[in-house]
């Protein structure tokens, strides 16, 4: 019998072959950039037509041990390193084996770092990438 239900605790996310050690929340998103089609004096849709497709993968919470953080490029330091033009992929995998879903040649777009006091550095960021592939089934 196959199992019908997943949770976060039966995968592990990597960034660049990167496991992340600690995340509270991976988002991916895909827009395929649909546009209404029409005619003149008909106001209803005739159809959906794609436009361009965009992908992007958010983390939440995400911690990193510091040395490693800015060091493997992943989370840019500055617009010096976006302008290194470096691509990653976000890949969701199952603990029991196989592929998730994987964001392919995936920029970080923006990203935030926050610390509280008496709490852990923790890191937000938004992930573009060029496409995406695999389904969310073990």
């Amino acid at each position: 019998m196959s199992k019908k239900t997943y949770s976060g605790n039966e995968v592990e996310v990597y960034i660049n072959g990167e496991l992340v050690p600690v995340l509270s929340q991976l988002t991916m998103d895909d827009d395929y950039g649909l546009q209404p089609l029409s005619g003149v004096g008909d106001g209803h849709v005739q159809e959906w037509v794609p436009g361009q497709f965009t992908h992007r993968a958010t983390i939440a919470k995400a911690l990193f041990k510091p040395e490693s953080l800015f060091a493997s490029r992943i989370i840019p330091e500055n617009g010096d390193v976006i302008m290194q033009g470096l691509e990653y992929d976000v890949e969701i995998f199952f603990k029991e084996g196989g592929m998730g879903r994987k964001l392919e040649n995936a920029k970080c777009g923006t990203n935030s770092v926050r610390v509280r006091m008496h709490g852990i550095l923790e890191v937000d960021a938004t992930f573009v990438g060029r496409d995406a592939s695999g389904v969310l089934a073990a």
